[in-house]
Parts: structure tokens; C-alpha cells; sequence
């Protein structure tokens, strides 16, 4: 992979090995859990006044201080605290003026407060699992791992340069999680569709997927989900075509099932660029950013939770281009009264523009997106559409 994009790769790190090596490196601590553990390893088990003196001037309640700035815990798309008012003749902060500057410069025609491909939203726990407690047997006997996911990069005309990544979602992941796990929980507008045009009956039901086959090419091996002996093998074309092409011919690619394959039995490379592709040439890029072992004290809710979305981008929703208000649910084509081409139109816009007394007007071609054809993914969306809004009103208030 390393002389195909050109990128030096870090040493590869075998999942299941670092986790047994942080458990030997922690079978040989002794980690006290209570204050007379702690005074028994500062060797004062006979000085309790010395003890209860360090105690005192270590307590955190020295850290605060009559005048500290009152500071609010702000995450993006989730805080609907109020802002603290600024001044500004009265700070000297530069970032801040220079952002204030820049948003009154009217011939720039710039905000720098909008949305960029780097703008993200967090998904909060659900209340009902904020005070849950993990099951400690699972501390330091697993791990867990943060995947970020990028959005499919849009074709690319000549004499164009590449689209940038776009980050799409972000995954916190368990080393007892199968690949097959993660699939399932990725959205995509390709997943689970079929596109047809349904200008003439946009009504009626699209014909049901008889298979839904992917892979995820990690550090020179496919995993193929196989749940459907009927799904193809998308990675065969694909090494086939390395056999023969110029400076692949002596690597060697593994196969393996995404649905039998767990973390913990991956050889990974942190922040090196890995493939998920579905829906025939839908291809994703993602990444490992981190892995660490599961301690108590971090953000683990209970295991069923995981694969859990922790972040989504904000940039990849798309609303109607007639209303701007709504989620788009139709893409159009091929119009003669359309001014884009596509055109993203949402559910009611598309029926009040498009048909009359459900008679079709004009010449075009209509696509269903956006349809979810589950409870699961429904409850999801609703989930992260609530986000995308407080979100948005917070950048209303900017603004």
C-alpha cells in the first residue's frame, strides 16, 4: 500500500498482541483502590498526620481560584447553554477579533463561522445510559477503537482536481465487535437501495435487494461479507486485475469474512487510509485514529451499544434545493423545468412541483434517497437530524 499512495506507512499493530501486552504491563502493577492502598505505597502507614497533610494540599479544590473565568463545557451540536456576552474593546484575544473582523468584512463576502468539511456534530448518550455502569469483568480485557469514515468522493471530471475528504461519521468500536457489526451501522444513501427512476410511479415499491455484498480492505486483505451465499465477491475483480498490473504483481492479498473476523484480529496501521466499498463502486476511505484499552473512568456504556456513532458531519446533509428547509428525498434528472441538474428535492416540493392530481409534468427522471426501511435506521436519522437542528440554531446564534 505504501508504494501505491505514496505515503510511508507506521508499523503495524497487531490488535490482539497490544492488548495482551498492556495486560502483562498491568498484571505487574499493584494499583492501589483505596486511601489506605495509597498510604501503605507512599510508605506513611505510620505517619497518618504527614498523609492527611499531603492529602489536604493535593485536594482539587485548590485548583479553583476567586477569579476564574466561569467557563461552560461546549460541544459542538450539543451545548444549548447560552454564550457569555464579549466585548470586545474589552479583550485582547486576537483569534476572536480576527474572527469578528473578518465576519463584518463585507467585501470578503465571508463568514468564518460557517460549516466546513471539518464542521462535525456529537451524538449524546441516550439518558437512559448516562448513569448505566459497564461490567467491570470487561475492564483492561478489551479494547476500544475510534474509526473515522470519510463521505464517498464524487466523480471527477478532467483537468479537475480530487475532491478533499470529506469526514463523515466517526465510530467508537469494541475489539469483541465483528467488521460485520460496523457495516451495519455506516449510512450511506446506497445502502440497502436500489435506484430506478420512478418519475412515472413514485409511489410505488422498489424491488427488494436479493444481495448486498462489500468488503473492507484492511492492511492487504479483504473481508468480504458473505451473511448471503448469493453475494458476489467484489475484491476477486480487483485481484484478478493485481495480478497483471504494473508494480502490484508481487503483493499479496489475503481473503477473509467480515462477519467471522473480530478487531482484536486485525493487523492495523493508525491514521493510514483503508477501504470500505459497497453498492458496487460505492467506495468509502477510513481510517483507525485510536485505540486504547478499556479502562474504568472512560466513556464505556454497556456492550450492546457498540458499534455507537459518537460524531457525524454536518456537511453531508443536503436540503431541498426548491423549499431549503427540508431533507432532500428525491434526486432529479434530466428536467426541463429544473434549474440544477441534479436537482435534490424534498418529499413534498417534488409532489407539488412535479405532478398534478398525480399526472406527471414535463420530461424527467426521479431517484428515490433517503428512505429508510427500518425502525433502526428511522430512529437514526431522527437522532442525528434533532442534532444537525441544535446545531444549526447555535450557528444561528453566531451568526
Amino acid at each position: 500500500m505504501e508504494e501505491i499512495l505514496g505515503q510511508e506507512m507506521r508499523p503495524p499493530l497487531i490488535l490482539r498482541k497490544f492488548l495482551e501486552d498492556w495486560k502483562t504491563v498491568l498484571e505487574s502493577m499493584v494499583i492501589p483502590k483505596t486511601e489506605c492502598d495509597i498510604q501503605n505505597a507512599m510508605n506513611l502507614s505510620e505517619n497518618e498526620q504527614r498523609f492527611s497533610e499531603i492529602v489536604a494540599e493535593c485536594s482539587l479544590d485548590k485548583l479553583d481560584q476567586e477569579n476564574d473565568v466561569n467557563i461552560i463545557k461546549y460541544e459542538p451540536g450539543v451545548t444549548n447553554s447560552a454564550r457569555i456576552p464579549i466585548i470586545v474593546d474589552d479583550t485582547n484575544l486576537k483569534s476572536y477579533n480576527e474572527l469578528v473582523k473578518g465576519k463584518n468584512n463585507n467585501s470578503q463576502n465571508r463568514n468564518p463561522f460557517k460549516r466546513s468539511r471539518e464542521t462535525y456534530a456529537m451524538v449524546p448518550l441516550p439518558r437512559t445510559l448516562q448513569n448505566e455502569k459497564y461490567d467491570s469483568c470487561d475492564f483492561y480485557n478489551d479494547i476500544l477503537i475510534k474509526i473515522r469514515i470519510y463521505r464517498p468522493a464524487r466523480v471527477v471530471h478532467t483537468s479537475k482536481s480530487l475532491e478533499k475528504p470529506v469526514f463523515a461519521e466517526e465510530f467508537e468500536c469494541l475489539g469483541s465487535n465483528y467488521l460485520s457489526d460496523l457495516r451495519d451501522k455506516i449510512s450511506c444513501v446506497c445502502k440497502k437501495k436500489r435506484f430506478f427512476d420512478v418519475s412515472d410511479n413514485p409511489t410505488a415499491e422498489l424491488p427488494v435487494k436479493t444481495t448486498d455484498p462489500a468488503y473492507f480492505f484492511i492492511n492487504n486483505t479483504f473481508y468480504n461479507d458473505q451473511r448471503n451465499p448469493d453475494n458476489p465477491d467484489y475484491s476477486e475483480v480487483i485481484r484478478n486485475w493485481a495480478k497483471k498490473a504494473i508494480g502490484l504483481k508481487d503483493l499479496n492479498f489475503d481473503v477473509a469474512q467480515m462477519e467471522t473476523t473480530r478487531f482484536l484480529d486485525l493487523t492495523v496501521s493508525i491514521g493510514f487510509p483503508q477501504l470500505y466499498q459497497h453498492h458496487g463502486n460505492c467506495e468509502h476511505v477510513f481510517v483507525f485514529s485510536q485505540i486504547e484499552v478499556l479502562k474504568p473512568g472512560g466513556t464505556c456504556v454497556q456492550r450492546q451499544m457498540y458499534p455507537r456513532l459518537c460524531s457525524f458531519g454536518c456537511y453531508n446533509n443536503r436540503v431541498c434545493n426548491m423549499c431549503g428547509t427540508r431533507q432532500c428525498t428525491f434526486i432529479v434528472t434530466k428536467s426541463d423545468r429544473q434549474l440544477h441538474d441534479p436537482a435534490y428535492v424534498c418529499n413534498k416540493c417534488f409532489f407539488d412541483y412535479h405532478y398534478i392530481d398525480g399526472n406527471k409534468i414535463g420530461n424527467f427522471r426521479a431517484y428515490k434517497v433517503n428512505e429508510y426501511n427500518d425502525e433502526e435506521e428511522l430512529t437514526e436519522y431522527i437522532k442525528k437530524s434533532r442534532v444537525e437542528e441544535d446545531y444549526a440554531s447555535d450557528e444561528n446564534e453566531v451568526n
